[in-house]
Protein backbone atom coordinates (compact mmCIF):
# COMPACT_ATOMS: atom_id res chain seq x y z
CA UNK A 1 0.00 0.00 0.00
CA UNK A 2 1.71 3.11 -1.23
CA UNK A 3 1.16 6.65 -0.28
CA UNK A 4 0.06 9.23 -3.14
CA UNK A 5 0.35 12.57 -0.98
CA UNK A 6 -1.78 14.47 1.11
CA UNK A 7 -5.30 14.43 0.51
CA UNK A 8 -5.10 11.61 -2.09
CA UNK A 9 -5.74 7.83 -1.33
CA UNK A 10 -3.20 5.37 -1.19
CA UNK A 11 -3.04 2.78 -3.74
CA UNK A 12 -1.61 -0.90 -4.16
CA UNK A 13 1.77 -1.10 -5.86
CA UNK A 14 3.25 -4.31 -6.90
CA UNK A 15 6.28 -5.17 -4.13
CA UNK A 16 9.82 -5.02 -4.55
CA UNK A 17 12.54 -7.30 -5.33
CA UNK A 18 14.69 -8.07 -2.49
CA UNK A 19 14.41 -11.80 -1.58
CA UNK A 20 13.58 -13.72 1.42
CA UNK A 21 10.52 -15.25 0.43
CA UNK A 22 8.90 -18.90 1.32
CA UNK A 23 7.33 -19.78 -2.18
CA UNK A 24 5.48 -23.62 -1.88
CA UNK A 25 5.97 -25.19 -5.04
CA UNK A 26 4.35 -28.47 -3.96
CA UNK A 27 2.93 -30.96 -1.74
CA UNK A 28 2.10 -34.49 -1.44
CA UNK A 29 -0.04 -36.41 1.12
CA UNK A 30 0.29 -39.72 0.41
CA UNK A 31 -1.76 -42.74 1.54
CA UNK A 32 0.09 -46.31 2.07
CA UNK A 33 2.71 -45.40 -0.16
CA UNK A 34 5.94 -47.25 -0.49
CA UNK A 35 8.08 -43.60 -1.72
CA UNK A 36 7.62 -39.93 -2.14
CA UNK A 37 9.24 -38.28 -4.57
CA UNK A 38 9.51 -34.68 -5.47
CA UNK A 39 10.86 -34.04 -8.94
CA UNK A 40 9.08 -31.44 -10.85
CA UNK A 41 10.47 -28.39 -9.23
CA UNK A 42 14.01 -28.76 -8.09
CA UNK A 43 16.24 -26.80 -10.63
CA UNK A 44 18.18 -23.84 -10.37
CA UNK A 45 15.54 -21.30 -9.57
CA UNK A 46 15.90 -21.25 -6.09
CA UNK A 47 19.87 -21.50 -4.21
CA UNK A 48 17.40 -23.57 -1.29
CA UNK A 49 15.13 -25.94 -1.32
CA UNK A 50 13.17 -26.85 2.10
CA UNK A 51 10.72 -29.83 2.43
CA UNK A 52 9.08 -29.84 5.48
CA UNK A 53 7.42 -32.93 6.94
CA UNK A 54 4.47 -33.00 9.11
CA UNK A 55 2.77 -35.72 10.19
CA UNK A 56 4.49 -38.51 9.26
CA UNK A 57 3.40 -42.14 9.79
CA UNK A 58 5.22 -45.26 8.90
CA UNK A 59 2.81 -48.51 8.25
CA UNK A 60 5.15 -50.59 10.16
CA UNK A 61 6.30 -49.74 13.87
CA UNK A 62 9.64 -49.57 14.39
CA UNK A 63 11.44 -48.80 11.03
CA UNK A 64 14.27 -45.90 10.30
CA UNK A 65 13.01 -43.23 7.92
CA UNK A 66 15.21 -42.89 4.59
CA UNK A 67 16.23 -40.55 1.77
CA UNK A 68 17.39 -40.80 -1.85
CA UNK A 69 18.30 -37.68 -4.05
CA UNK A 70 17.93 -37.97 -8.04
CA UNK A 71 20.27 -36.25 -11.11
CA UNK A 72 17.96 -37.14 -13.78
CA UNK A 73 14.58 -36.41 -12.72
CA UNK A 74 13.55 -39.18 -10.82
CA UNK A 75 14.07 -41.42 -13.96
CA UNK A 76 16.76 -43.25 -11.46
CA UNK A 77 17.53 -42.88 -7.32
CA UNK A 78 20.79 -43.17 -6.36
CA UNK A 79 21.35 -46.51 -4.24
CA UNK A 80 24.99 -47.42 -4.76
CA UNK A 81 26.71 -48.86 -1.59
CA UNK A 82 28.87 -45.44 -1.19
CA UNK A 83 26.65 -43.39 -2.77
CA UNK A 84 26.14 -41.55 0.61
CA UNK A 85 28.10 -40.16 3.25
CA UNK A 86 26.41 -38.85 6.49
CA UNK A 87 25.95 -38.73 10.10
CA UNK A 88 22.65 -38.76 12.39
CA UNK A 89 22.65 -37.44 16.42
CA UNK A 90 19.79 -38.47 18.11
CA UNK A 91 18.74 -37.44 21.59
CA UNK A 92 16.16 -40.17 23.19
CA UNK A 93 13.65 -38.70 26.13
CA UNK A 94 14.68 -42.13 28.33
CA UNK A 95 17.13 -43.50 29.55
CA UNK A 96 19.50 -43.83 26.71
CA UNK A 97 21.90 -41.95 26.53
CA UNK A 98 23.24 -39.72 23.04
CA UNK A 99 23.59 -41.76 19.91
CA UNK A 100 24.74 -41.58 16.46
CA UNK A 101 24.60 -43.44 13.21
CA UNK A 102 27.34 -42.66 10.60
CA UNK A 103 28.30 -44.34 7.18
CA UNK A 104 31.39 -43.34 5.17
CA UNK A 105 29.00 -45.44 2.13
CA UNK A 106 25.52 -46.07 2.26
CA UNK A 107 22.98 -46.64 -0.08
CA UNK A 108 20.30 -44.02 1.32
CA UNK A 109 20.40 -40.66 4.24
CA UNK A 110 19.37 -42.27 7.33
CA UNK A 111 17.21 -39.69 9.01
CA UNK A 112 17.02 -41.96 12.09
CA UNK A 113 19.16 -44.01 13.70
CA UNK A 114 18.78 -47.50 13.61
CA UNK A 115 18.49 -48.39 17.57
CA UNK A 116 15.41 -50.26 18.45
CA UNK A 117 14.31 -47.86 21.00
CA UNK A 118 15.11 -44.44 18.65
CA UNK A 119 12.72 -46.41 15.49
CA UNK A 120 9.76 -44.38 14.25
CA UNK A 121 6.67 -45.99 16.27
CA UNK A 122 3.68 -46.25 14.54
CA UNK A 123 0.94 -47.44 16.55
CA UNK A 124 -1.44 -45.64 19.21
CA UNK A 125 -1.17 -41.44 17.46
CA UNK A 126 2.28 -41.81 16.76
CA UNK A 127 4.35 -40.10 14.15
CA UNK A 128 7.00 -37.30 13.32
CA UNK A 129 8.14 -34.20 11.63
CA UNK A 130 11.27 -33.24 9.83
CA UNK A 131 12.65 -30.04 7.94
CA UNK A 132 15.39 -31.32 5.22
CA UNK A 133 17.18 -28.69 3.24
CA UNK A 134 19.20 -28.71 -0.20
CA UNK A 135 21.26 -25.77 -0.39
CA UNK A 136 22.08 -25.48 -4.46
CA UNK A 137 21.35 -27.92 -6.30
CA UNK A 138 21.98 -27.16 -8.93
CA UNK A 139 25.63 -26.87 -8.59
CA UNK A 140 27.59 -29.49 -10.39
CA UNK A 141 31.09 -28.77 -9.86
CA UNK A 142 30.20 -29.96 -6.01
CA UNK A 143 29.15 -32.75 -3.91
CA UNK A 144 25.86 -31.66 -2.86
CA UNK A 145 24.87 -31.37 0.91
CA UNK A 146 21.52 -32.45 2.41
CA UNK A 147 20.61 -31.56 5.74
CA UNK A 148 17.80 -32.82 8.68
CA UNK A 149 16.40 -32.10 11.52
CA UNK A 150 13.07 -34.08 13.07
CA UNK A 151 11.14 -35.41 15.86
CA UNK A 152 8.85 -38.57 16.17
CA UNK A 153 7.59 -40.98 18.47
CA UNK A 154 9.58 -44.27 19.13
CA UNK A 155 7.60 -47.70 19.83
CA UNK A 156 5.20 -48.36 22.36
CA UNK A 157 6.85 -47.29 25.79
CA UNK A 158 10.02 -45.88 24.17
CA UNK A 159 8.80 -42.28 24.62
CA UNK A 160 10.24 -39.70 21.85
CA UNK A 161 13.60 -38.86 20.01
CA UNK A 162 15.34 -36.06 18.22
CA UNK A 163 17.84 -35.71 15.80
CA UNK A 164 19.93 -33.67 13.56
CA UNK A 165 21.97 -34.61 10.71
CA UNK A 166 23.61 -33.78 7.51
CA UNK A 167 25.78 -35.81 4.72
CA UNK A 168 26.40 -35.49 0.89
CA UNK A 169 25.75 -37.47 -2.64
CA UNK A 170 29.61 -38.70 -2.93
CA UNK A 171 29.71 -37.64 -6.60
CA UNK A 172 29.64 -33.89 -8.54
CA UNK A 173 26.47 -33.94 -9.96
CA UNK A 174 23.13 -31.53 -9.52
CA UNK A 175 20.10 -32.75 -7.38
CA UNK A 176 16.93 -32.65 -9.31
CA UNK A 177 15.13 -34.99 -7.04
CA UNK A 178 14.58 -36.05 -3.61
CA UNK A 179 12.84 -39.51 -2.68
CA UNK A 180 11.47 -40.65 1.00
CA UNK A 181 10.68 -43.73 2.07
CA UNK A 182 10.36 -46.16 5.19
CA UNK A 183 12.96 -48.73 5.87
CA UNK A 184 10.67 -51.11 5.84
CA UNK A 185 7.05 -51.20 4.49
CA UNK A 186 5.24 -48.20 3.51
CA UNK A 187 4.46 -44.49 4.01
CA UNK A 188 0.77 -44.67 5.44
CA UNK A 189 0.02 -40.84 6.09
CA UNK A 190 1.99 -37.30 6.02
CA UNK A 191 2.36 -34.10 4.07
CA UNK A 192 5.25 -32.74 2.27
CA UNK A 193 5.54 -30.00 0.79
CA UNK A 194 8.55 -28.09 -0.56
CA UNK A 195 9.68 -24.54 -0.73
CA UNK A 196 11.69 -22.75 -2.44
CA UNK A 197 13.67 -19.39 -0.71
CA UNK A 198 14.22 -16.61 -2.63
CA UNK A 199 17.80 -15.11 -1.29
Amino acid sequence: LTSNGAGVAPTFQAAGGGGGAWNLLETQNPSNAATVNMVTTIDSTYSRYYIEITDVVPATDGVQFMARISDDGGSTWKAGSADYEYRTTVWHNMSDPEEAVRASGDTAFRLTTDTTNEDMGSDGGKGGTFTVTLSNPANTSLQQLVMWQGQWDTPAGSGVANSFGGGNYSTAAAINGIQFFMSSGNVESGKFSLYGLAM
